[in-house]
């Protein structure tokens, strides 16, 4: 945990984005982008290594779906303490891009 960590956790600040398993050189990144009901998810990897994304998207409790928008194709998202629960293996220098929707 780095001083910046610390201090949300003591000031009590939610995070919108959580990331579940972080990789040992840092090199999950998760970008977020809302348009009404609509989210755009990117899960980036920028390590030289292949690392597991596990990403908790804080949502309002719901019905949601989920599609990569790459490989056009709906996507496992489990609703999971008040967020949205995303895992995938991404390759070095991957990028997974997702749309979250209401149903």
């Amino acid at each position: 945990m780095n001083l910046t960590t610390g201090l949300l956790d003591w000031a009590g600040v939610s995070r919108p984005v959580e990331l579940s398993t972080i990789s040992p050189e840092h090199s999950i990144e998760v970008r977020t982008m809302e348009a009404g009901l609509e989210k755009l998810v990117f899960i980036f990897n920028h390590g030289s290594t292949t690392h597991e994304a596990s990403v908790r998207i804080k949502v309002p409790a719901g019905s949601y779906t989920a599609r990569d928008l790459v490989k056009e194709e709906a996507v496992t998202a489990p609703y999971v303490r008040d967020g949205i629960f995303l895992r995938k293996q991404l390759t070095p220098n991957d990028v997974w891009v997702l749309r979250l929707s209401t149903k």
